[in-house]
């Protein structure tokens, strides 16, 4: 996904796409997301686009911003975190 605000997200890619390859592109459930920064254990709470960097997601910090799921766990910034997806139809 990206930086961007007005951008929609229509799923989560397991690892980095090439334009000639087909992958498989999550939805909904439990999915392991890249995140720009460290939560603490208690940091559940609705996941956004990163405002920093591109195909991370972060805690949402403005109201508005594009819901792309629920940290499910602490994490580690620049690692990947448990997060209930709900993206899509």
């Amino acid at each position: 996904y990206h930086t961007q605000s007005d951008v929609n997200v229509f799923g989560v890619a397991p690892v980095a796409v090439a334009d000639d390859e087909y992958f498989w592109m999550q939805t909904k459930g439990i999915a392991s997301v890249l995140v720009d920064t460290t939560t603490a254990v208690a940091a559940q709470g609705n996941m956004t686009l990163s405002d920093s960097t591109a195909g991370a997601a972060q805690l949402q910090d403005v109201v508005g911003e594009h819901y792309i799921g629920r940290l499910l766990g602490a994490c580690v910034g620049g690692a990947h975190g448990a997060v209930w997806l709900d993206l899509g139809w």
